[in-house]
């Protein structure tokens, strides 16, 4: 974020400093996460920024993961009973005194423990998972819990789910109901590198994972992909960024839709509250969230995300790229065309015919005209309902080409190659800027008196807009 027009920036989403996990602690909305050296660190926003906790180095339990294999000894704490494996006892034990004691000779091959209300759960490194069950007093493997010799690296369980994090080749994350013998694969969406599983702690929810190199992931216990906490919003593939309110509304193809209502206040992930579909765009109209979901159906919230209707059904399934927004008027930017709605979302209409054709990226608006980015060129839509395409000057090196554009004050900005293209008159007539510095940009933005644009190599460049016209126009 730029406060000071592009002159200095600072970081929204810095990553989590420490990226190894050793244990992780919840306490309502705040998550601590302890490094091995007992190095803590806080978030209350789902990951997106972290502050360090107060704390000292110690050597006692709380700053190791109680899943990671010790000497002889593991433990399992719960709020109603602590539950210890040492040699080849399994011991529970109560707060008001009551212990239990189970007995089997496999037990010495310990490598981590959980429990639920009817079994607990213990890992035999390459062994397999064993389960005793509490109230018949049996201790087992079943055939599907030898998991093929992987060696089983942590144990968690919550809301009849059982997690395992297991080794063999790589790391893997598997998860199962507690009455069933099918293990699925539950990957980390985003993490190139095999998971170093070192903790997991699970809540009624889902179940966050501590990891060796990528910090802290979560698991929803009704999804098949987890997601990385301390990464913020990086590689989420955000597609657009307005104001929504005093804060702003941020999309994203990885995320979807997030709420950020301040700089320093809590993320409210929509896509969580919208799970009944896959957003691909989003968009704010005063006080409402309009969002397109893959199946080309449009939703409206009225109260900041947390409830969703279905209004209308205006594309196929997987056609819509984006929702913008004019004043009253809303476009759906899709594969086939461009639709416009006057009542935010429930009815649409075709803009022109001749789009039908066209997979379209963006809509830049002046009062004469629309200019429509396609991928396949860029056109111009008079309010008299004239389509053509948009010609460039064609005396540079290489073909000229407009990727993204942006209006402000009457007149287009258009970036890609050259670096910056220029309209004063709704898109009849274009100039052209020529940077040596600066030759492809794949993004501009207007803040004030300036303009921002971003290379493909991810540089940000100033230009002032009065100093560019006079440049190009005069």
């Amino acid at each position: 974020m730029s406060d000071d027009s592009g002159r200095s920036w600072k970081d929204l989403s810095p990553e989590l400093a420490q990226r190894t996990v050793a244990n992780i602690e919840l306490s309502d909305d705040t998550i601590t996460v302890i490094s091995p050296s007992g190095i803590r660190n806080q978030t209350t926003n789902d990951g997106l920024t972290w502050t360090a906790a107060p704390g000292v180095r110690s050597d006692d339990d709380s700053t190791v993961s109680a899943f990671v294999k010790r000497p002889k000894v593991l433990h399992f704490e719960n709020a109603i009973e602590t539950i210890t494996a040492r040699d080849t006892l399994i011991v529970i034990a109560r707060p008001w005194g009551a212990n239990m004691i189970y007995a089997h000779p496999m037990i010495s091959r310990a490598s981590c423990v959980a429990a639920s209300y009817r079994y607990v759960y213990v890992g035999l490194g390459r062994s397999g998972i064993a389960r005793i069950d509490r109230f018949e007093q049996k201790f087992s493997i079943e055939a599907s819990d030898t998991l093929s010799g992987s060696y089983v690296q942590a144990l968690s369980v919550a809301s009849d789910m059982l997690y395992a994090a297991v080794t063999h080749k790589q790391g893997e994350i598997l998860r199962r109901p507690e009455y069933a013998t099918q293990w699925s694969g539950i990957p980390i969406e985003l993490l190139e590198d095999p998971l170093q599983v070192l903790c997991m702690k699970a809540t009624p929810d889902g179940l966050y994972v501590g990891l060796r190199e990528q910090g802290l992931a979560y698991i929803d216990h009704t999804k098949m992909l987890g997601r990385p906490l301390h990464l913020g919003l990086a590689k989420a593939d955000v597609t657009a960024v307005e104001s929504f309110g005093s804060g702003l509304l941020i999309s994203s193809s990885q995320r979807g839709p997030v709420l950020l209502p301040s700089c320093n206040g809590n993320v409210t992930l929509t896509s969580e509250m919208h799970s009944h579909c896959i957003t691909l765009a989003a968009t704010g109209m005063g006080t409402s969230l309009v969002t397109g979901c893959h199946d080309g159906s449009i939703h409206l919230s009225n109260d900041s995300g947390r409830s969703w209707t279905k209004i209308s059904h205006p594309a196929a399934p997987s056609e819509i790229n984006r929702l913008q927004h004019y004043g009253d008027t809303l476009y759906l930017l899709t594969m086939t065309g461009l639709q416009r709605s006057l009542d935010t979302g429930r009815t649409w209409t075709h803009v022109h015919d001749g789009l039908k054709k066209f997979n379209v990226k963006q809509v830049a608006r002046v009062d004469s005209a629309d200019l429509i980015v396609t991928s396949s060129g860029v056109l111009r839509l008079s309010r008299s309902g004239e389509l053509r395409q948009i010609e460039l000057p064609t005396t540079f090196e290489f073909r000229p080409f407009i990727s993204a554009a942006v209006s402000c004050d009457g007149v287009l900005y258009g970036c890609g190659y050259p670096s910056l293209s220029m309209s004063i008159d709704g898109g009849r007539s274009w100039r052209c800027y020529l940077s040596e510095e600066m030759m492809t940009t794949r993004a501009v933005s207007v803040i004030g008196k300036h303009l921002i644009l971003a290379t493909a190599e991810g540089v940000l460049y100033r230009v002032d807009r009065d100093a560019l016209r006079v440049h190009l126009f005069n």
